[in-house]
């Protein structure tokens, strides 16, 4: 019971601390003026890199604070997110509207088309009304 009760407490406490504290590499891109590249493995084989470590985040108020600083935060990302549902269903309509748009004029085309032919075998075959 206490060696259950031991890893309930510690198996969290270790595998959250493994993340914290950890070591990660800031290398340069091969692109030029492509952003650098973040990676946990260093940037050859021999190292280099620039070093950088990843520090926990520091807890600024109290949890009804944070708790109404989150509400906020998701109140802000639900409204951007309804203005890109209406924005992309508006581009979809576009969209649609200027395919149909390219469906006939290419059936206006085709049948102008048609008509040249039509035109021509008439006048090849001699007969005009």
């Amino acid at each position: 019971m206490i060696i259950k009760t031991l890893l309930a407490f510690t198996l969290p406490m270790i595998l959250t601390a493994s993340a914290f504290g950890q070591t990660i590499y800031k290398c340069p891109s091969p692109t030029p003026g492509a952003p650098p590249i973040i990676q946990q493995m260093p940037c050859t084989p021999a190292g280099g890199g620039e070093t950088m470590q990843v520090k926990p985040l520091q807890s600024t108020g109290s949890t009804l604070e944070i708790n109404e600083q989150g509400r906020e935060y998701m109140t802000g990302n639900k409204e951007r997110w309804e203005k890109q549902a209406t924005d992309e269903k508006a581009e979809r309509e576009r969209q649609q509207a200027l395919a149909a748009e390219h469906r006939k004029a290419r059936a206006a085309e085709e049948q102008a088309a048609a008509q040249r032919d039509t035109a021509r075998a008439i006048w090849a075959t001699g007969r005009r009304w």
